[in-house]
């Protein structure tokens, strides 16, 4: 909990040590090792400030390995009811269209719009990553 630039810097230090650690088996090549890392620290770093920036006040529990050559994380936080039901009508948008077209229009709407908000970063990373993505949303009980 704190002010958000305080929550973005911690995201991008946690980005940071996750791509550090999780890169490591790729240290035999110094090309391989970079790319990995890079990937790994900007996908990490794109899905903690989401969890950040639109947290309800509490712990985000972040989770992060290597299985098969493949990188998985898993981010947990708890939202709001209604960032939860325009963040679903986001990913329903997401599942509408190629990932590529969607980035685009995206790209196009926020140059003429002054909104915020856009998704631009899951985006990005369905379209120049290929990451694949779920999202589990649980009541509160």
């Amino acid at each position: 909990d704190g002010p958000l630039q305080l929550g973005w810097k911690h995201s991008g230090m946690t980005s940071d040590f996750i791509a550090e650690v999780m890169a490591l088996p790729y240290s035999r090549s110094r090309k391989d090792y970079v790319q990995a890392h890079h990937d790994i620290g900007y996908l990490s770093n794109e899905l903690i400030e989401n969890a950040v920036k639109f947290r309800q006040p509490g712990e985000i529990l972040i989770e992060a390995g290597i299985f098969d050559g493949t990188f998985l994380i898993r981010v947990k936080n708890t939202i709001d009811g209604v960032t939860s039901s325009r963040f679903q009508l986001l990913l329903h948008r997401l599942q509408s269209k190629d990932p590529g077209e969607l980035l685009l229009e995206q790209i196009e709407t926020n140059a003429i719009s002054a909104a915020s908000g856009s998704g631009l970063g899951l985006l990005t990373l369905l379209s120049d990553y290929d990451a694949k993505m779920a999202w589990a949303f649980e009541g509160n009980n």
